[in-house]
């Protein structure tokens, strides 16, 4: 069946079907050409897109860290007294010893729990509830008696308290009330669900809770927003919903100060800390105000949750050090607060008095305080770690191999073809892959892709510029070790691929330690200070010759490549990205629309011709039929 209906049964002896097939056949051609061609393209723009992608990683990631003088100078810093001292040195130390005396030690500021925490009601439970009574409930019946009499859906809550209900023992005084098994009756108090239960505000005292407060002199005071962010709140109802320990903790760490919270049911204790240390760095609780027109409000509640916790707090020894002493006592309306301690350390005789976290940087090396001794000093010695910067430099020339083979792999692999002929496999129809199974098309896109980039002029010029880069001496050193040959890094082959002598960069070392890091990233003083977005074009606008081999790499060979790519090719296989290649991509697709409605018009006319071919056979038969189908 023809796309016009039902052929050859006419009687004509006309095949319609094979004959609009062999018409459409230069027509097909025509078409297969056409979008073979258009995928080429797409895949030639995929290729550069990865090529794109490698170079990205390559610039910002790799060159990047080897323009570090962390690396390409690395130092290493060693102690006489581990236990005392520790310290790690960057590119920028010098090589000397350096005598240190710890005189105090950094803390900071927390709050602990000292036992385990107290409880009103079920043992070990992690509910704010019983912490506070021994038990809580909703009242359905006096929450619809206060719902009739305001007029309006009102919660009530009964919770039980600790203390006994009493009554009179007959001789005048007072028993604690039981009931009929002599069991304990305790008082029950109703309470609004809605009502505050606990309220307290948490600050890290980068500002005092109120003006009132006179701890710290220098002090600024809390904003109404601040506070508010600051400030946990939670009704009756919310503890009858199941709040818990881990909820105050979670709280806290949400309120963007540096004091923290956290609850460990292992030991069953409750921690609050300031995770920075220092005089000035600390933990100041303020509870609500206690309320004189009821005995439910959240200062009280919350002065006994914080007073079950059993906290202690610390505070410095004489050797900075933190110790545990009591806290006190909370009450509605009262603040408390604890500081850390700053540290203090003699490093070669100059003395150092804001040390936070026991750890300080000077001149490049960084000094860890473990522990304070005064009069006892450390000697730190610092020295070059050749074996470090050795590493630096074969890694550099491994990940500079990685791109470039992979770049020349590209550039010199051919189009796949047999013996017989020079283009063999080319992409496949859609008619091709319908005879295939998924194994097949994809050994067959395989050979097709191959030779995409063979010879292209940009992936040329990247190679060439980047071999450039390396081979070229750094005129801006003065020394002997002024280019990557001078200390063992060569290409042994014609492709670029560079082997490093690891003894020649050992002499090299030895006799100018800071040969590596001039030789890699010589020049970048000179722009480090600039706006960043001028610092390309100053540098381009600088001698090449005089900068090293990796700002080299980086500012010029990759990224003007990276830059060429872009302009034709793209980022990403998207085609609709107004490139070169995209918008010539985009015309080929449509010329593809177009061809495709023409083939499909050209079918059709090709069907309405031997159609009509066949009908006017068919007449003339019959026609001759009846002339002479009766003679015998």
């Amino acid at each position: 069946m023809g796309v016009n209906g039902i052929y050859g049964l006419s009687g004509s002896g006309l095949d319609v079907e094979s004959l609009v097939k062999v018409g459409m056949m230069s027509k097909q051609s025509e078409y297969d050409k056409l979008y073979q061609k258009t995928v080429k393209q797409q895949w030639t723009k995929e290729a550069l897109a990865d090529i794109y992608s490698d170079l990205t990683t390559f610039k910002y990631t790799t060159l990047s860290g080897f323009k570090s003088q962390s690396k390409l100078n690395a130092m290493a810093a060693t102690t006489t007294d581990s236990t005392a001292v520790t310290a790690t040195a960057n590119g920028a130390a010098i090589a000397m010893n350096h005598k240190v005396e710890v005189t105090s030690l950094s803390s900071n500021a927390y709050w602990l729990t000292d036992g385990t925490i107290t409880r009103e009601g079920k043992a070990d439970s992690i509910k704010l509830s019983d912490n506070l009574f021994k038990d809580i409930q909703y009242d359905a019946e006096a929450s619809k008696k206060a719902s009739e009499e305001e007029q309006r859906e009102v919660e009530i809550y009964t919770y039980t308290t600790s203390e006994p209900e009493m009554e009179d023992d007959g001789n005048g005084g007072q028993k604690v009330k039981t009931d009929e098994e002599g069991n304990t009756i305790y008082k029950k108090v109703q309470v609004r669900g809605d009502d505050i239960a606990i309220k307290f505000t948490v600050s890290d005292s980068d500002a005092v809770l109120s003006p009132e407060d006179k701890t710290k002199d220098s002090q600024t005071v809390l904003t109404d927003d601040e506070k508010k962010k600051q400030t946990i709140t939670y009704t009756f109802k919310d503890l009858a919903n199941g709040k818990t320990y881990n909820d105050i903790a979670a709280d806290v760490n949400a309120m963007g100060t540096n004091v923290k919270a956290s609850y460990d049911s292992v030991t069953d204790s409750f921690t609050f800390y300031n995770s920075v240390s220092g005089k000035e760095s600390g933990i100041k609780l303020l509870l609500a105000d206690k309320d004189t027109t009821t005995e439910h409000n959240g200062g009280t509640f919350a002065a006994k949750l914080l007073n079950n916790l059993n906290l202690k707090k610390s505070v410095p020894g004489e050797d900075g050090a933190p110790e545990l002493e009591e806290l006190g006592k909370f009450v509605a309306g009262d603040a408390l607060d604890s500081y850390g301690n700053t540290g203090s350390v003699k490093i070669d005789g100059k003395e150092y008095t804001n040390v936070q976290d026991n750890r300080i940087t000077v001149s490049g090396v960084t000094y860890n305080l473990l522990n304070a001794e005064v009069g006892k000093t450390t000697t730190i010695s610092v020295s070059q770690d050749t074996s470090a910067i050795i590493d630096t430099v074969k890694s550099f020339v491994e990940e500079y191999n990685k791109v470039l083979d992979k770049l020349q792999e590209k550039y010199s692999t051919k189009t796949w073809s047999t013996d017989d002929l020079d283009n063999d496999y080319e992409p496949l129809t859609k008619t091709q892959q319908a005879g295939m199974t998924a194994d097949q098309i994809e050994s067959w896109n395989e050979k097709a892709k191959s030779g995409l980039l063979y010879h292209n002029s940009m992936i040329r010029d990247l190679i060439n510029n980047m071999r450039d880069a390396i081979s070229t001496r750094v005129t801006s050193v003065n020394s002997e070790y002024n280019s990557a040959s001078a200390i063992g890094i060569t290409s042994s082959d014609n492709k670029g691929h560079l082997t490093l002598n690891e003894d020649k960069l050992k002499k090299a070392l030895a006799a100018d330690p800071d040969c590596v890091y001039q030789i890699f990233a010589n020049d970048q003083d000179n722009y480090t200070d600039l706006d960043p977005n001028k610092r390309y074009d100053y540098i381009k606008s600088e001698d090449y010759n005089a900068r090293g081999i990796v700002n080299r790499l980086y500012y010029d060979a990759v990224t003007d490549g990276m830059n060429t790519l872009a302009s034709y090719s793209g980022t990403s296989a998207d085609v609709n990205d107004e490139t070169t290649l995209g918008k010539a991509i985009v015309s080929l697709q449509n010329r593809l629309d177009t061809l495709k409605t023409r083939l499909s018009d050209y079918q059709t006319m090709l069907f309405k011709k031997y159609d009509a071919m066949e009908r006017a056979i068919a007449n003339q038969n019959a026609l001759f039929g009846a002339i002479f189908g009766g003679n015998s």
